[in-house]
């Protein structure tokens, strides 16, 4: 996956509450490329900035509190990419 398209994926991350919810409807899974963990959407429960805008908030990973989730059918190299794009030096 080149670099450009790495980048769009994880802006996608970020005002994702509408694919998280429609993920949620369908049983879908999602990722989170931080802690690199796949759940069913169903586990989400927290978003950041849900008392200012529900629409443009942003889903949290249930597991590590971040938010890098991804609504995106991805395999884990993919997600493992943008791990070490983002979060590799701060290991």
């Amino acid at each position: 996956m080149k670099e450009a398209q790495l980048k769009k994926l994880a802006k996608k991350s970020v005002n994702n509450w509408a694919s998280v919810e429609n993920q949620k409807e369908k049983n879908g899974n999602v990722w989170c490329y931080y802690c690199v963990k796949t759940y069913p959407a169903t586990e989400i429960s927290k978003y950041n900035d849900m008392i200012i805008n529900k629409r443009e908030s942003t889903a949290l990973c249930p597991y590590c509190g971040y938010d890098g989730v991804i609504t995106e059918s991805v395999t884990i190299d993919i997600v493992q990419k943008l791990h070490d794009r983002y979060f590799g030096d701060m290991e």
